[in-house]
């Protein structure tokens, strides 16, 4: 099994017994469960379906439970749609009637607008120009015209918007993850390491012990990338969010600049997003995508993570296999990745390991045994 871990989210294509199986087989280091998309109770059923696979087939799968956290959306429109124009202002009002006036479910964040502020709304499709900000609305310029549903994602790239680090909802699936004893919890949304602090202490408050997975996929999230990584277990690079808050371009040199700053601290990193996202529909993935991972292999990321692929793809089991041979071969060519420029961690793990890395090169040797209390 190459030494790149392998992640794969949970869904209807692969909560199944036979299908779970295949995946450990093809070398599946954990399973993620999205909690956007789970109801109570799921949880533990994944936990059960996992444990039976670990003790047939002697792997050692764990689980990740993701929370969602809280999201700034807008509110709901008359007939579920609006039409939006370039050029044209609209005001955002926590109780807005009019047709010109966006509700929004946070209504604190209209302090921190200032003018020409950028908005994002759709993921992404709608941009928008604070033009005048005050305490209890904002009125914001089109830059693009369409059609606005429901409920839309809005982003502020690059401002810490206060809008609390779990939800009640959250809260459930947490205590759940805590009673079945699953391993990881993922933060989304991390804008500063106070938020992974605040989910360290709900966590030990409710008498877990899990490791707690970072997902930067903001703008400030990224700016803040050192202090996060030195409070976090692992740091995961989301880029479906990531890629909305920056520009498409910057997001590869972020992701570099992401592993490379975690890895300083000796904390492991995850790269998500659209990894082999054709394999939803195809039973192969696209060489474009097969670049996509050996690049985020080369940049020395840790582990891989497929999200639809294998939560509602047709192909899962095939999914985790291609990014098993994928990293095999790259492992195999690279042979010697780099160590972190500037180590920040425990100076003396790192010089151990890091000799014992050296004495194992040049004797040839066929592996290193590492004595262990954690695993």
């Amino acid at each position: 099994m190459p030494d790149t871990k392998i992640i794969a989210t949970m869904g209807p294509a692969s909560a199944d017994m036979a299908v779970l199986e295949k995946m450990a087989k093809s070398g599946l280091s954990a399973v993620r469960i999205n909690t956007a998309h789970a109801e109570p109770g799921y949880i533990g059923k994944i936990k059960g379906m996992i444990d039976r696979v670990n003790k047939k087939l002697g792997t050692y799968i764990g689980v990740l439970v993701d929370l969602k956290g809280p999201e700034l959306r807008t509110g709901e429109f008359p007939g579920g749609s609006f039409e939006v124009k370039a050029g044209s202002q609209y005001t955002l009002d926590p109780e807005g009637t009019r047709g010109d006036v966006f509700t929004i479910n946070y209504p604190a964040i209209l302090n921190t607008l200032s003018t020409n502020d950028l908005i994002l709304m759709s993921d992404g499709r709608f941009r928008f120009k604070v033009v005048k900000s005050g305490k209890d609305q904002a009125t914001v310029k089109s830059l693009d015209s369409g059609t606005m549903r429901d409920r839309s994602r809005i982003n502020v790239p690059g401002k810490y918007l206060d809008l609390g680090v779990i939800t009640d909802r959250d809260m459930l699936f947490l205590k759940e993850g805590i009673k079945e004893n699953v391993e990881f919890f993922a933060l989304s949304f991390v804008q500063k390491k106070e938020n992974v602090e605040h989910l360290q202490k709900q966590i030990m408050n409710n008498g877990g012990d899990q490791l707690i997975v970072s997902k930067i996929e903001t703008k400030s999230g990224l700016q803040n990338i050192k202090a996060i990584s030195r409070v976090s277990d692992l740091v995961m690079v989301a880029r479906g969010d990531l890629g909305v808050e920056l520009p498409l371009e910057e997001v590869v040199v972020a992701q570099k600049k992401i592993i490379d700053e975690s890895h300083k601290y000796g904390v492991p990193t995850i790269v998500a997003t659209q990894m082999l996202e054709s394999m939803v529909n195809s039973s192969s993935p696209t060489r474009a995508e097969v670049s996509d991972v050996t690049n985020a292999i080369m940049d020395n990321t840790d582990c891989l993570m497929l999200s639809e692929e294998t939560a509602i793809g047709k192909f899962p089991a095939e999914a985790v296999e291609y990014l098993n041979r994928i990293s095999t071969y790259v492992e195999n060519k690279v042979g010697d990745f780099r160590e972190p420029d500037d180590f920040l961690g425990n100076r003396v793990a790192y010089s151990i390991s890091r000799a014992a890395k050296v004495v194992a090169s040049e004797i040839e040797a066929d592996g290193i045994v590492a004595f262990t209390q954690s695993g």
